[in-house]
């Protein structure tokens, strides 16, 4: 029983839903009618690959940001500071808006955003593979977007060649401006999210707060590898950092590992996410099986 607990965690926590999906492109072609598919996929690889590229010339970073803060009118910017990228929100679009209005500094988004890009992020196949299930539900939907099967072959184009990253439509430049970092979840709300909330009220399209994070296993993680590489390497990791194997799934290619007992557990997610082969590292998020819209399993 523990086993498939576990295996259900593994599947809540790395599984797009169609009801997920559906719910995110409903709220982003309602937020923002002059939307196109390369705007939705643009969210979406945000949401599942962070920000489009490592940062290794700083201050060339720095004099792209600080060219872009001087160029921007404020007046242009959307009313928002901040929102989620796609479905899941690993990711936040941080506004420039932030540091114009003086809520957050130039160094500090920039800084957030540097380290951010440079952690490690999923292979472009394991991120054609699930742009594929969510073009599927998108296709069921019958948005009629603007130019959606030039759009569409363009992208498949993209990944074929084992390449992601695009820019917003021009429609969708035209009437957003949007101007923004790329920040990952969590250095954004421990680091930013409470100096800007601190300073003002702001509208947020989805609302981002700690209580509603899941709960997670204070010792438990799960890991996904990709299989064309295999899961060689994540075992000499295992071996390496003395971590328990709690178990391997035979139908998907992901683990659920016990952390050593002196290493903390983000220190050990962090180890693993640089590990050759793997894909995803999450928490295995709790599950009550007594609530029936948020069935959670304790693991101590």
């Amino acid at each position: 029983m523990k086993h498939i607990l576990l295996f259900l965690s593994l599947l809540l926590s790395l599984n797009f839903s169609a009801q997920g999906i559906k719910t995110f492109v409903s709220h982003q072609t309602t937020e923002y009618p002059k939307s196109h598919l390369l705007d939705l996929y643009k969210s979406c690889f945000q949401d599942y690959m962070g920000a489009e590229h490592l940062v290794s010339d700083i201050e060339g970073v720095k004099a792209y940001l600080k060219e872009e803060l001087n160029a921007t009118d404020i007046n242009d910017l959307p009313e928002w500071y901040y929102e989620p990228c796609g479905i899941k929100g690993r990711y936040v679009r941080v506004s420039l808006r932030t540091v114009k209005e003086g809520h957050i500094t130039e160094d500090m988004l920039l800084d957030a955003f540097i380290r951010s890009a440079n952690t490690k992020h999923p292979s472009v196949k394991s991120w054609s593979r699930r742009w594929h299930k969510i073009i599927g539900t998108i296709e069921k939907m019958n948005l009629n977007l603007p130019d959606y099967d030039r759009e569409k072959q363009f992208i498949d184009s993209l990944l074929s060649v084992d390449k992601y990253a695009i820019s917003h439509s021009a429609d969708y430049r035209e009437a957003y401006h949007p101007h923004y970092r790329i920040v990952e979840r969590r250095i954004f709300e421990n680091e930013l999210k409470p100096l800007i909330d601190k300073k003002q009220t702001h509208r947020l399209l989805t609302p981002i707060k700690k209580d509603v994070l899941p709960e997670h296993s204070p010792n438990v993680f799960l890991v996904m590898y990709d299989a064309e590489i295999g899961k060689e390497p994540l075992l000499k990791a295992i071996k390496d950092y003395k971590v328990e194997i709690i178990y391997d799934y035979n139908i998907i290619n992901g683990m659920a590992l016990k952390k050593p007992d002196n290493k903390s557990l983000e220190e050990t997610m962090q180890y693993f996410k640089k590990v050759e082969g793997v894909t995803n590292v999450e928490y295995d998020n709790i599950i009550r099986l007594t609530d029936p819209v948020k069935p959670k399993l304790e693991i101590k």
